[in-house]
């Protein structure tokens, strides 16, 4: 009994990890026709790798998406 459920479980974990690779690039959204320049700008900076942190242009990408993502600051 613990073999066959040994192996129920391997099987399991077999399939679910070949569905998650089926998936793939089809599983992403389809661009929309706007493409938007801070995203291109991200995606460069995330293919530079460690390099990226000494990039001027990076740091002003990250700032605006943060700026983006937490909204404006409120004046005080």
């Amino acid at each position: 009994m613990l073999g066959l459920g040994v192996a129920l479980v391997a099987l399991l974990l077999w399939l679910s990890a070949r569905a998650i690779g089926d998936a793939g690039p089809s599983a992403q959204p389809a661009p929309s026709g706007k493409t938007d320049p801070l995203r291109a700008e991200l995606i460069r900076c995330n293919e530079l790798g460690a390099a990226a942190l000494d990039d001027a242009a990076c740091k002003e990408a990250w700032a605006e998406n943060r700026r983006r993502f937490l909204g404006a600051p409120e004046a005080r």
